[in-house]
């Protein structure tokens, strides 16, 4: 499990899910855009919840590693739908730079 960081505040959840914010986060940064995206999270009175975050260029994200025995915050869709966007902007900025 991993605890993203944002000015919003921090949300536990799934290694997926953070590396995927995280990769995501880069590929805008390198494009200098912005996105809002929704990730589930373990809320402090251990339920899973749902929360937005902005993230991208100019966008202070960080994310730390809890050890132990936690049980894995897993969200498929979610990690998917992250995993697509940043291919799909990674394709386009890209293209742009050939042009």
């Amino acid at each position: 499990m991993k605890t993203i960081h944002v000015a919003g505040g921090s949300f536990f959840t799934g290694t997926e899910i953070a590396d995927a914010v995280m990769t995501y986060s880069l590929e805008l940064a390198r494009a200098e855009l912005l996105d809002i995206v929704e990730i589930p999270f373990i809320g402090a009175d251990g339920t899973t919840q749902r929360a937005q975050i902005r993230v991208g260029w100019r966008i202070d994200t960080i994310v730390t590693f809890t050890y132990g025995e936690v049980q894995e915050l897993i969200d498929a869709e979610a990690s998917f739908a992250l995993i697509d966007k940043t291919e799909l902007l990674h394709t386009r900025r890209l293209d742009s730079d050939h042009d």
